[in-house]
């Protein structure tokens, strides 16, 4: 029984997650992201017209879950199968991004209403857990995919075919949570994200040496009396920040400072509590819900009090108008004070114009490798570890997905490598 892929978004570029599949019969949406710079939305009209018995969600990134409640407008009736985590980490982050919407736009200028919102339906499924979804026997099953709290690869099974899309995917442990777990092999068709597949220098890069360099930076800028900067990213990154200095604190490697947390990282680090037993955490697991850490409101980003002090600040990428671009445009001056960049910078962004060196800085600018994608090393390891007949490759721009293609050509010469256009149908 063959497989139908349509790309709805992601096809090339990234930002717009969500692909619809079928199989045995049965069409499954998986994920309906929103550019969270440009605000570009998956093709929605194909989505209404090829209909869909099923959508998952992998996790609450606004790449991956931006556009659910527009998706669902066109599946009325549609459940989304999601770990309990995602549930209700999307709610959040759709709500928080309404809210942001609305004061920019107006609500004449919203993709979605807060009804859309409220409206949607869950279905709840730890990892592990099957269910049924749509009609002829074919089953998901969500996987831990490691990059994020909740998050999950789906597996899905039906008419003898089995279909492994990886979602958003880490394979190592990191400073928190555990790396991904793979389901037996083989599969069929892998459909494989591919955000790292140009970077072959990762390659060469593990997340222990990443943090302890990053942890030595920290501390030595402590002990000096110096205030840090780490612009975070607020649903994953935070988080992962927080473990690494609660158990470089317990090591005695980073003093025992003010930490500040604010806006939505805050919120969603709180959250995580609610949800520890069901990830798969690093020994000695660390509560980052517990942590401690001082509210980092608007006041204290215009007037960031005096070192030592570690600020943990979104945008990641420092956009104008958030906490972290407040924050800089006083530290920069500071020659006491610490820049970290801990995670991607869109060119178009203030905070890669700092890094690459194009405004002058008294502060210390400093970047540390941070990902929660696999590196391209790790993709081919993947696929190599279930042997798929077909790889259809996503969620990469061309040059990342022409880059694993190659190292997947070479690694898994009897495997068929597909990069579908934004129009194309692909059938394997």
């Amino acid at each position: 029984m063959p497989l139908t892929y349509t790309p709805l978004g992601d096809a090339g570029v990234m930002g717009t997650s969500c692909h619809h599949l079928t199989l045995n019969g049965t069409r499954v949406v998986i994920d309906a992201g929103r550019h969270p710079r440009t605000g570009d939305a998956p093709d929605l009209t194909r989505l209404r017209t090829l209909g869909a018995d099923a959508i998952a969600l992998t996790h609450a990134h606004l790449d991956h879950c931006g556009a659910l409640p527009m998706a669902v407008r066109c599946l009325p009736g549609r459940r989304v199968l999601a770990t309990p985590a995602t549930a209700a980490l999307a709610t959040l982050v759709l709500k928080h991004h309404l809210k942001r919407e609305a004061g920019a736009a107006g609500a004449a200028g919203l993709p979605f209403h807060a009804d859309e919102l409220k409206a949607l339906q869950w279905e709840r499924a730890a990892f592990g857990q099957t269910r049924a979804v749509g009609r002829d026997g074919v089953t998901a099953r969500l996987c831990d995919a490691g990059h994020l709290l909740g998050s999950a690869s789906v597996l899905l099974e039906g008419g003898g075919v089995r279909v492994f899309a990886t979602g958003d995917l880490h394979l190592r442990d990191r400073a928190w949570q555990r790396g991904a777990t793979l389901p037996d092999a083989p599969v069929d068709v892998l459909v494989c994200e591919s955000t790292q597949g140009a970077n072959d220098a990762l390659d060469d890069v593990l997340p222990e040496r990443v943090e302890a360099a990053l942890m030595q930076a920290v501390g030595d800028a402590l002990r000096a009396g110096g205030r840090v900067l780490l612009p975070v990213f607020a649903l994953g990154r935070a988080q992962e920040v927080l473990a690494m200095l609660a158990r470089a604190r317990d090591r005695g490697e980073v003093p025992d400072a003010p930490v500040y947390l604010g806006g939505l990282a805050a919120t969603v680090t709180r959250l995580s509590g609610e949800f520890m037993d069901s990830m798969a955490l690093v020994e000695p697991v660390v509560d980052v819900s517990r942590f401690g850490t001082r509210p980092l409101t608007p006041a204290v980003a215009r007037r960031p009090p005096p070192g030592p002090a570690v600020f943990l600040a979104g945008s990641g990428m420092v956009v104008e108008g958030s906490l972290a671009h407040t924050l800089a445009e006083h530290l920069l001056d500071d020659p006491a004070a610490m820049l970290g960049f801990v995670g991607y910078l869109d060119p178009d962004t203030p905070g890669f114009a700092l890094r690459a060196g194009q405004r002058q800085a008294r502060c210390a600018l400093r970047h540390f490798p941070l990902t929660a994608h696999a590196r391209r090393c790790d993709l081919v390891e993947v696929a190599a570890r279930l042997q798929p007949r077909d790889i259809i490759l996503v969620h990469g721009d061309e040059a990342a997905r022409a880059g694993l293609a190659a190292a997947l050509g070479q690694a898994l010469p009897a495997s068929r490598v597909h990069r579908p256009g934004p129009r194309d149908v692909l059938t394997v």
